[in-house]
């Protein structure tokens, strides 16, 4: 018998009407690697007829009461933090069957051989549909036991010691590291990635996700290959003669901007042609270079002690001269309406509306400056790039006015300045945001780190977007890749930002008010799948 199983437990759990566990809102069922639940319905439960219990367990026994079957997931609750999620993912599902018992009882019994989080949904026949049914999941937590050669220790059970991977030295050199936690009183370590880096050299800026970095072996020439059988072979060792756990962060999604497979294949980070509306911020990026360019050659006048910032007066002068520049630019324009424009599309829409909606229009409260922001987009994309749904907007504006052609212009016309003012209001308080930010990294990286001499590698600023190097026109054919645009390769340092605060998308326009990044991206394609399922 697996040693790790030796204490398991069986749960009895009645489930209720619609085929959930009864327990808080905020709280989780949560159940030891090992242990099995014995689910129950009451022979009176309205979801029993035909019942199976479905469930994403994997490597169960192909016993008969498991069959594979593809179901969809119903609307989740999250219990954890208590709010309603979408999901219209399918997964892999086992169909458990009922064990029946007396008095029309029915139960399902599940055995949790591996860790991880589980859900269940019953599925039944819905006689008020007259169809198969499947109740709304519920959720279990697994948590592991976790072993070395002599001991078994559960989850709650350990002492962990996180350690910054570079500081136990090479790969040979980690059980003589390790020693001194363990005498500590430390059972686990936690290291920091070590696969291969980027330019950058920050441990979560990754080159090679499938390698471990150069710096961890004496000879750079072993094979990725035999440095992952190295890390394994010395892991064990120190799991056997010191009774340590070992944790490793793997990184797959933050990605240095010299990994091969990106240059590849750029549409997984956000760039300019998968979201143009990061241009006004691409704009403002290179300003910013441009003009460190130009004060590390002594080019701004303003500036006399460049190309030093060694003080506060000096921090001062280049933010003045830094703000003076910025309102030249008139960067504000990335958010307003182009209002001949709009005007032509207005005139010939007024010409096509169907008098039955607007009849419907008329008796819905609707405000005119709000209605038409809800109703745009563009921002960020060009100057005097925003556009709107003139269609649904001229259908509110003739419903509400019932004036002639020149006096719905006029209205939309006010209420244009309107959206136009409320939008270089809040793109002011952007930028002013954003120069805070630029003056607090200044501060930081160059007065309080005396790093004060300004120059082609080391610029006011770092940079917010990155241009890729582009593969060259055989290596594009050899990776079955079209032929780019030079938008697709300016990508965005989205780095450090998690699934639900996804600083490149465009509502947030995080990506132009917090200016300071770090030197690594996260995979557009990973953001957006998490998004889809909230």
């Amino acid at each position: 018998m697996d040693r790790r199983f030796a204490n398991a437990t069986t749960y009895y759990i009645e489930l209720n009407d619609r085929g959930l566990m009864e327990y808080g809102e905020e709280d989780l069922i949560q159940i030891m690697e090992g242990d099995s639940i014995i689910f129950h319905l009451n022979s009176s439960s309205p979801i029993i007829s035909k019942c199976l219990l479905l469930i994403n367990l994997p490597n169960l026994k192909q016993e008969e009461t498991y069959h594979k079957v593809t179901k969809p997931i119903v609307p989740l609750k999250r219990r954890s933090v208590g709010r309603n999620s979408k999901s219209d993912i399918r997964e892999q599902l086992v169909s458990i069957d009922p064990i029946f018992k007396p008095f029309g009882a029915v139960e399902f019994e599940v055995h949790f051989s591996v860790a991880g989080s589980f859900f269940y949904q019953i599925e039944y026949f819905d006689h008020d549909l007259d169809e198969l049914n499947v109740s709304h999941p519920d959720w279990i937590v697994v948590s592991p036991y976790l072993a070395t050669a002599r001991s078994t220790f559960a989850v709650e059970a350990l002492s962990v010691q996180t350690m910054l991977s570079r500081c136990l030295g090479k790969v040979k050199d980690w059980p003589k590291a390790v020693e001194a936690q363990v005498k500590l009183s430390y059972n686990a370590i936690h290291l920091l990635p070590i696969q291969k880096y980027g330019t950058s050299g920050n441990m979560y800026s990754i080159k090679d996700q499938l390698s471990v970095d150069d710096w961890y072996f004496d000879s750079p020439k072993m094979s990725a290959e035999e440095r992952i059988a190295q890390v394994k072979e010395v892991i064990n060792e120190i799991s056997e003669e010191q009774e340590v756990v070992f944790f490793i962060d793997i990184v797959l999604n933050h990605t240095a901007t010299n990994s091969e497979w990106l240059l590849h294949h750029p549409e997984s980070a956000y760039n300019l042609h998968n979201s143009p509306h990061l241009t006004v911020a691409w704009e403002f990026d290179n300003f910013l270079a441009e003009f460190s360019k130009a004060y590390a050659k002594k080019g701004v006048p303003e500036c006399p002690n460049a190309p030093y910032v060694a003080n506060k007066a000096d921090l001062q002068a280049v933010m003045k001269a830094l703000k003076r520049r910025v309102k030249s630019m008139s960067l504000y324009q990335y958010f307003m309406y182009d209002k001949e424009s709009v005007r032509t599309q207005f005139e010939e829409v007024l010409e096509t509306m169907d008098e039955d909606e607007l009849a419907k229009l008329k008796a819905v409260e609707v405000n005119a400056v709000n209605y038409i922001l809800n109703h745009s987009h563009g921002y960020g994309t060009k100057p005097f790039g925003v556009s709107m749904d003139v269609q649904k907007v001229g259908a509110v504006l003739m419903a509400k006015l019932d004036k002639r052609k020149e006096e719905l212009w006029r209205a939309l016309s006010g209420y244009l300045d309107e959206c136009n003012a409320i939008w270089k209001e809040k793109f002011e308080s952007f930028m002013c945001e954003a120069l805070d930010n630029v003056e607090a990294s200044i501060r930081y990286e160059k007065l309080e780190l005396m790093n004060t001499k300004i120059s082609a590698g080391n610029p006011l600023v770092r940079r917010y977007f990155t241009e890729l190097k582009r593969p060259s026109p055989g290596e594009e054919l050899k990776h079955k890749a079209r032929e780019r645009s030079l938008n697709e390769y300016i990508v965005a340092h989205n780095g450090w930002s998690t699934v639900s605060e996804d600083i490149a998308e465009p509502v947030s326009y995080t990506h132009l008010r917090a200016h300071e990044t770090s030197l690594h991206l996260v995979c557009r394609l990973l953001l957006e799948k998490k998004k889809k399922k909230k």
